[in-house]
């Protein structure tokens, strides 16, 4: 699966190159490439951007508007592919009539701007949130006071330096600007006294000095106009740092922030109103105390791997539909797994994503390597997991997979077994909810055995997973079928689905004493 992403900016740039960038480093289960594409600067990216498509692409994730419609008029083929297009600007959002561009998805992080598409008439559009990097962004357990009310951004008239500058004056504070300055002009507009109060981090900042910015903080302020923003960042990056904000309900600021409880709203254009907000904050330690808590708790479920999952997720939809199949190969030691490889790529239904789930294999297999290699050119997902325990956990081996999998449908197939080219079409033809199907795996044996089997992942979550109690060989069957029947759902032998065994289980006397524990240990749990 090879996913294109289309920025303004480079990656280790502003807002939406960094976004860009959380996406590709979070998804290294497909192959995603990369392009910065300034409005301004289109020709100079044209060849570029051909050669990419040249290489074969899947879906193209558009992230500015303006390049878009530009590289549209440039190729009028993009019509012809799968597209998402993601709006980080609320003012320019229906600028277009998109309709034009055949797009499969529109994306936004605001019920606002939601809204205004859905108003619009477009009914494929929907909310995905904003996430930062909450390892990097840390919560600053020795927050003190500070001297330094924080602007993140570039430096424009609607993002309101100037009235921030005169309210932290009025009060006593410093601004502190981590930012560039777009609007030269802009600047004659502050005046000098309020100019003076200002001190200056650039953009690109490194890291260390990023964070180290908001830790000098005492208050964060955004002060945009309204229909503007969409995040911002800097927003979202001060409440997992612990900085108290003050905003007015610009952008995700009027989905997330409750007044008084995890930061303060102020109304639009009203720098009264902002110097009596700073004013309040400065001379309130508990509320800065109340509002860094509860700021956070709001934050932890801003994190850029749920972002990167959910635009995930949208690919898979939008790339093979609502009956999407991840098959979950639980491995150890697994010579075959090249055979199951290539059976896969020749399913009549094809599969979205492959999760290999080692058992904590010796190195000497190169597990992890093939998965990250076949990511890169196979036309599914693959995604490698490793339980990072010895001992036998095959139960947990598959847990990992069914969490992680993103398909509405799950194959369990285990690492001996390589499935005939019309196995999963079989099993999507008798997919239904609360059945779980079981294939023909030859030598005539036609009850339930989970090891080549397809469910619903809801069915398989709700139902519990896999026992990890069952730490040997032997049991595990069993466990599944008689949980499984006490819910109320059925097994279903699917004769058409079919696999071929690429080694045999052997019976030894050492798995004959794993089987009596498992049983034993059966018992003693009433089944």
């Amino acid at each position: 699966m090879r996913i294109l992403e289309v920025s303004d900016t480079p990656r280790d740039g502003w807002a939406i190159g960094k976004i860009c960038d959380a996406i590709i480093r979070n998804n290294p289960q497909i192959d995603m490439r990369f392009i910065a594409v300034h409005p301004k600067e289109v020709n100079k990216y044209a060849d570029e951007f051909k050669a990419l498509l040249d290489e074969g692409i899947d879906l193209i994730h558009f992230h500015y508007w303006n390049s878009t419609w530009q590289l549209f008029d440039f190729f009028p083929e993009l019509k012809n592919y799968k597209t998402v297009h993601t709006h980080h600007n609320q003012k320019s959002t229906l600028d277009c009539d998109w309709r034009k561009l055949n797009i499969d998805e529109h994306t936004c992080s605001t019920s606002t701007n939601l809204k205004k598409l859905t108003d619009a008439g477009y009914s494929n559009a929907r909310v995905i949130n904003f996430g930062i990097d909450l390892k990097y962004f840390q919560y600053n357990e020795n927050y003190k006071d500070q001297e330094y009310v924080g602007y993140v951004g570039r430096v424009v008239p609607w993002k309101g330096l100037k009235e921030i500058a005169w309210a932290a004056r009025e009060n006593g504070l410093r601004v502190l600007v981590m930012g560039r300055m777009d609007k030269p002009s802009y600047w004659d507009e502050i005046p000098p006294e309020d100019q003076a109060n200002i001190d200056w981090l650039y953009n690109n900042v490194p890291d260390k000095d990023r964070i180290n910015a908001y830790y000098e903080m005492m208050m964060y302020v955004g002060f945009s106009s309204d229909g503007r923003e969409e995040g911002t960042q800097g927003l979202l990056e001060a409440m997992a740092c612990g900085v108290p904000v003050i905003t007015t309900p610009a952008g995700c600021a009027i989905d997330i922030i409750n007044d008084g409880e995890n930061g303060l709203i102020v109304p639009f254009d009203n720098r009264e109103a902002l110097r009596v907000k700073i004013k309040q904050l400065k001379e309130d330690k508990e509320l800065r105390e109340t509002l860094r808590k509860n700021a956070w708790n709001t934050i932890k479920n801003f994190n850029e791997e749920k972002m990167a999952r959910e635009y995930y997720k949208l690919y898979t939809e939008i790339l093979f539909g609502e009956d999407s199949v991840s098959v979950i190969t639980p491995a150890y030691n697994c010579q075959e797994i090249d055979q199951i490889y290539e059976a896969l790529k020749k399913q009549s239904y094809p599969i979205a994503e492959w999760l290999i789930c080692d058992d904590n294999s010796d190195p000497n297999f190169n597990l992890k390597e093939k998965a990250s290699k076949w990511a890169q050119e196979a036309p599914f997902a693959v995604r490698y997991l490793n339980t990072g325990r010895d001992g036998y956990n095959l139960a947990m081996a598959r847990n990992l997979g069914v969490v992680e999998a993103i398909g509405r449908w799950l194959m369990f197939l285990d690492s001996r077994l390589a499935p005939e080219p019309d196995a999963v079409e079989n099993f999507i033809k008798n997919a239904d909810e609360k059945k779980w199907l079981f294939g023909d795996k030859g030598g005539g044996k036609k009850s339930f055995v989970e090891n080549f089997s397809f469910a619903n992942r809801n069915d398989i979550i709700r139902f519990g997973m896999f026992n990890e109690r069952i730490y040997k060989y032997g049991g595990m069957s069993q466990e599944i079928r008689e949980r499984w029947m006490t819910q109320k759902k059925e097994f279903i032998f699917i004769e058409g689905a079919k696999a071929v065994a690429l080694k045999s289980s052997k019976m030894t006397n050492a798995r004959r004493q794993d089987i009596i524990e498992m049983k034993f240990l059966l018992n003693k749990i009433n089944f």
